[in-house]
């Protein structure tokens, strides 16, 4: 085993594990109240999510419904929310005409945007309360039309889940009263007048109840519900329907208990692209209750697979909503009851083929706390949004917060994890979850100082910094090794902790790893490879292993690759080459394979492209060009074309040096050097220079030799390192320094690399020796958290200095 293997193993046995996630951004969060300050409550109250009080039109605004309270009666209540700065376009109140109670417990949206809402109200005339149904008209939140459906008899019925096909009409699911007891019952309303198509009742034992919990529409329009058939006081079975869209008639019906009897429970539904169906709920034992995931063939009801999570022996696990990735793999969450019988998050991956268990994420806040989660989203790129109730450690289980985390969608990875607190410390509870542009948007209830509950809604910005050299795709920087002789080596990181390492190339090959980057979209990084003959060639990795590679390049052809923007923003690093005659030429890439390419500069002109970054904040990567007497310009790009152009210096002594947004507003700001040792710095907005200012008079020895963001304010900072070795941090707000302080005294150290190498959305540092020697910092600030050397002197390896 080589030197690097072998420290890396004794540190890993040697290091106790520690886990950091970062805080995503918060682009906006919001309150609401009904009337008046009246409080106001998300969806059917303690009802399980299955998403339904939250939903997301075209346009990235938000819907939220639920029902506000008065002294003597309680209204139905939606609200609409910009979806860019979360205010409130319109709030819409329904009280009936018997000023009793009335409640929305779903919310869907037509394919136009219009919500409609359902639940239940009072009827004076009958005086019964009636399954309700409600459709605004999008824009201006005036009811387009309303239906109401009493049951057979006096008593309550209620709409609990929605769905709309694709002409817009709308399935609403719930319950009737008989008179003896509850039926379930669905109905198809006419989209432009709400006219009751058909409706179908469930009546299953007499004298017991039965419900329609959740819904789901298949791609040609027939629906499929789901909910609980009482076989007696203490048993119950999931029930399933599907009916057909044109009349109502049954395709088919699927039943499970668990063979112990007692209460089984479904309480979510959603068809895959295939129009296949998975259900997820709850079924008892004998002893405690156990999570239960069904997959049923769309076409017939027969049950694909079928997969019982048990937890742990001492108490019940629940799972409450489900969500499919592009390949239909089925991630699901709920609760889990841990060895000392506590309640944790539990979600949960699944293969869409034969339900095998890909991952498993267990999240808790510590002994003697009740967590749960209600509510799961999964973006285009697999990524694994989580939404629910987290106990503060350390603290009474009454006080509970709204928390949400992102994973990594292949691994299960904590990539960030966010907690939001009411001002009165007590019972605050998320109902559901949405994708939006950028970011998600999760809903729920909080509790302020001296105010009732109301709506809570936060957006959160998804704009969470991936480290680089990060290929777990689990938001810590990794280490790449070169050694003297040629071989390549991995380290999979921890903060300080080596999780696992191995050798990825052997010696005397004449390739080394040029660029660093995403190449395939996953999260993960992957290598770029030069060969000393001119040919390249890249590797998909995931951890240390690749997974797919292909030879980019033939043997001299003068080109050379020189960086990895992502020129058109789909989240896959594109390659950037330069030829030995001058030429520039880019490619847009899909993992290994080139989907375009151009060459967007002839030979001879002077031009080189020397930093790539975004500085307009569109998510596509820009261009600052530098000529050979100095002069520089920026290329504003959308993937291979020149969106715009303009030189921002003209010729002279300066040069950009760092690409990095100083003041947190998205967009890359330029630091430069001069050739008498000055430093400046200029806020940009595109093209634009905001403003410039001297960081450093000429002559003074110190250079800055990296950047990242120390204090985790999502500003970048500046490492400085003078010319007899001692270093510098300054935390920086725009141009303003906010703290600056030595950290390294002169001797024979510098800094090879800042990375985030614990997950925490702080910078840390990578330093090596003259002699060889290889530390790492884990910094807070200018403050060094921990650290410790990581190889020793004259070992042949060196940390790789490939280009991100």
């Amino acid at each position: 085993m080589s030197t690097v293997l072998r420290l890396a193993a004794a540190l890993a046995a040697a290091l106790s594990l520690s886990c950091f996630a970062q805080t995503p951004p918060v682009a906006w969060n919001v309150s609401t109240y009904g009337p008046g300050t009246s409080p106001a409550t998300i969806g059917c109250g303690g009802c399980a999510s299955d998403q339904r009080s939250i939903a997301v039109d075209a346009q990235g605004n938000v819907f939220v419904s639920g029902y506000t309270d008065t002294v003597t009666n309680s209204d139905m209540l939606l609200v609409k929310y910009d979806g860019a700065t979360g205010a409130v376009l319109w709030s819409a109140t329904y009280n009936g005409p018997g000023d009793l109670y009335e409640q929305a417990w779903a919310l869907a949206l037509d394919p136009s945007g219009n919500p409609i809402v359902s639940g239940y109200a009072y009827n004076l005339t009958t005086d019964q309360y009636e399954f309700k149904t409600i459709k605004y008209n999008g824009a201006a939140g005036t009811i387009a039309w309303q239906n109401n459906f009493p049951g057979p008899v006096a008593g309550t019925g209620y709409g609990i889940a929605l769905g709309t096909d694709a002409a817009g009409n709308v399935y609403a699911a719930g319950k009737v009263t008989n008179g003896m007891n509850d039926d379930a019952k669905i109905l198809k309303l006419a989209a432009a007048t709400g006219v009751v198509l058909w409706d179908k009742t469930f009546a299953g034992v007499s004298a017991f109840n039965d419900y329609w919990f959740a819904l789901a529409v298949d791609g040609n329009g027939n629906v499929i519900v789901t909910g609980e058939e009482q076989l007696s006081d203490v048993d119950s079975n999931w029930n399933t329907i599907k009916y057909a869209a044109a009349n109502g008639a049954i395709l088919w019906q699927a039943e499970f208990s668990d063979p112990a009897g007692g209460i089984d429970v479904p309480y979510a539904v959603r068809r895959d692209s295939n129009n296949d169906v998975v259900i997820v709920g709850v079924r008892f034992n004998g002893a405690t209750r156990d999570g239960q995931v069904i997959k049923y063939s769309g076409a017939t009801g027969a049950i694909v697979w079928s997969k019982t999570y048990p937890g742990t022996e001492f108490g019940d696990d629940f799972l409450y909503a489900l969500a499919f990735d592009a390949a239909n793999n089925v991630v699901v969450a709920g609760m889990h009851t841990n060895g000392e019988e506590s309640q944790d998050w539990v979600v949960l991956k699944y293969a869409a083929a034969n339900g095998n268990l890909l991952w498993e994420k267990v999240i808790g806040t510590g002994e003697g706390l009740a967590d749960a989660a209600f509510a799961v989203a999964v973006d285009a790129q697999g990524g694994v949004f989580v939404a629910g109730r987290m106990n503060q450690a350390g603290v009474d289980a009454t006080t509970k917060d709204i928390g949400s985390v992102k994973l990594d969608g292949t691994t299960g990875a904590l990539i960030w994890k966010y907690t939001y607190d009411g001002s009165a410390h007590l019972g605050d509870r998320v109902a559901g979850i949405a994708l939006v542009p950028g970011g998600v948007v999760i809903a729920g209830e909080s509790i302020e100082a001296g105010m009732p509950s109301g709506l809570r809604v936060i957006k959160l910005t998804d704009a969470i910094r991936r480290p680089e050299f990060d290929f777990e795709g689990n938001a810590r920087s990794d280490l790449l090794w070169r050694h003297t002789d040629g071989r390549a080596a991995i380290w999979l990181m921890q903060g300080a902790n080596v999780l696992a390492s191995s050798e990825i190339l052997g010696a005397g090959t004449g390739w080394s790893v040029s660029n660093v980057a995403d190449l395939d979209g996953n999260g993960k990084s992957d290598l770029v490879w030069q060969h000393t003959d001119g040919r390249a060639a890249v590797y998909l990795m995931n951890g240390a292993t690749p997974t797919a590679s292909a030879q980019i390049l033939n043997a001299a052809t003068g080109w050379t690759v020189t960086h990895t923007p992502d020129l058109n923003g789909d989240g896959k690093a594109d390659l950037l080459f330069r030829n030995t005659n001058g030429s520039v030429a880019a490619w847009t890439m899909n993992g290994t394979a080139m989907t375009a390419g151009a060459t967007i500069i002839g030979a001879g002109t002077g031009w080189s492209v020397i930093l790539a970054a975004d500085f307009d904040g569109d998510r596509k990567t820009d261009l600052l060009w530098r000529h050979t007497d100095g002069r520089h310009a920026i290329w504003l790009m959308n993937g291979l074309a020149v969106a715009s152009t303009k030189q921002i210096l003209g010729a002279g002594g300066w040069t950009a040096t760092h690409a990095v947004d100083l003041n947190g507003d998205g967009r890359a700001d330029i630091v430069w050097r001069h050739t008498d040792g000055t430093i400046a710095a200029y806020l940009m907005n595109g093209t634009t220079v905001l403003q410039g200012s001297t960081l450093l008079g000429a002559g003074s020895g110190w250079s800055v030799a990296g950047s990242g963001d120390f204090d985790g304010d999502r500003q970048a900072d500046l490492l400085f390192q003078h010319t007899d070795g001692r270093a510098a941090i300054w935390l920086m707000s725009g141009l303003a320094t906010t703290a600056a302080a030595q950290v390294l005294n002169a001797g024979g150290w510098s800094a090879r690399r800042v990375q985030d190498l614990d997950g925490d959305g702080k910078a840390d540092i990578v330093w090596e020796h003259t002699d060889g020697s290889v530390a790492v910092w884990l910094m807070t600030g200018t403050a060094m958290a921990s650290g410790q050397g990581v190889i020793g002197p004259a070992s042949g390896w060196r940390v790789s200095g490939a280009s991100p």
